[in-house]
């Protein structure tokens, strides 16, 4: 049942919890994504500064803005209404299809993102979809299993109530 890259660190079992040391491992693997992430748009930000000669962007600094804060506050609000759902163990299909949807979005705005730099596009064009793409595929990527692995758990409680 416990399968995937990040069972063996992550065990939602209470009778088995995670130790310290693997907890740890998570915990500064998460953080290590995090740093690694704002390095590479700290790089791309000293490095691509000058717009490619004859672009003017796909959008102005003010729908960068709007591409940034909508976007953001979307995938916080869609993040919360995941963990809401997670948490009372409601909407199993429509919470996992939202996750892994998510997860695609966020790989497809990263490929944008990629395209807009390669492309000489300014950085008020390829910053929020840098910061918000890989955020939500990785993001929402990883916590598929474990949102199957905590509705699987909330199944298997049921279950033995009702043989009690």
């Amino acid at each position: 049942m416990n399968t995937g890259p990040l069972s063996n660190m992550i065990s939602i079992d209470p009778e088995n919890p995670p130790s310290v040391r693997q907890s740890m491992i998570l915990s500064f693997s998460i953080m290590g994504i995090v740093l690694l992430h704002l390095a590479i748009l700290y790089w791309l930000r000293q490095n691509y500064r000058e717009v490619a000669p004859g672009v003017t962007g796909w959008w102005s600094n003010r729908g960068a803005g709007f591409v940034g804060g909508f976007g953001g506050g979307g995938i916080g609000l869609i993040g919360g209404l995941v963990g809401t759902l997670c948490g009372c163990g409601v909407a199993r299909r429509f919470t996992l299809g939202l996750m892994a949807t998510m997860a695609i979005v966020g790989a497809v705005a990263t490929v944008v993102g990629i395209t807009a730099i390669a492309t000489g596009q300014p950085y008020h064009v390829w910053y929020p979809l840098m910061l918000s793409g890989p955020m939500s595929a990785v993001l929402f990527g990883l916590l598929i299993p474990v949102a199957k692995m905590g509705y699987t758990r909330r199944e298997l409680m049921k279950i033995q109530s009702l043989d009690s």
